[in-house]
């Protein structure tokens, strides 16, 4: 007899099992594919489809006397549950969604984090950059060779001006 499992927080009813069996074994999927599609485990699957096969080969395996008297009874449960079979699929899907965009969030948001950081610390390596070569120039015309040449650059100034005036 098939059990009905926890998995991920829903229990399957043997109607999904079954239909998840027989997509495996007649649609030309792969199970993976099918496993992916039904949003169930591999080895669930996999499982499914050995005591369905193994269900097949004894007979003597009681079927699930509880759907049989709701259908039995013509109560709408069992399309009830059918449709909660589903909304509960639909909202696992939707969960491994959210769970697979916050992930790719998440990364996207580390990505960018170190390139942020990588940004910051070559501003600072410029900022030093500059503040050395600021120093280097403070130096250059502090210094006596500078101050000592300061006509003689004076003087080629004026006789530029005065020659590119003339032309």
């Amino acid at each position: 007899m098939l059990k009905q499992r926890m998995i991920m927080g829903t229990k399957h009813s043997i109607e999904f099992k079954q239909e998840a069996v027989r997509i495996a074994l007649t649609s030309g999927l792969t199970r993976k594919q099918v496993a992916s599609d039904l949003a169930i485990g591999f080895s669930t699957l996999s499982r499914w489809v050995q005591q369905d096969q193994k269900s097949i080969r004894e007979p003597n395996v009681q079927p699930n006397l509880k759907n049989d008297a709701l259908k039995e009874n013509g109560s709408d449960a069992g399309q009830i549950k059918a449709e909660n079979e589903f909304l509960l699929l639909q909202l696992h899907n939707i969960r491994e969604d959210l769970e697979t965009l916050s992930a790719e969030a998440k990364a996207q948001n580390d990505v960018q984090q170190q390139a942020l950081i990588e940004a910051s610390e070559r501003e600072v390596a410029l900022y030093r950059l500059v503040a050395e070569r600021d120093s280097e120039i403070y130096r250059f015309y502090n210094s006596v060779s500078w101050r000592i040449t300061a006509p003689l650059r004076n003087i080629k100034a004026r006789l530029h001006r005065e020659r590119s005036g003339d032309t």
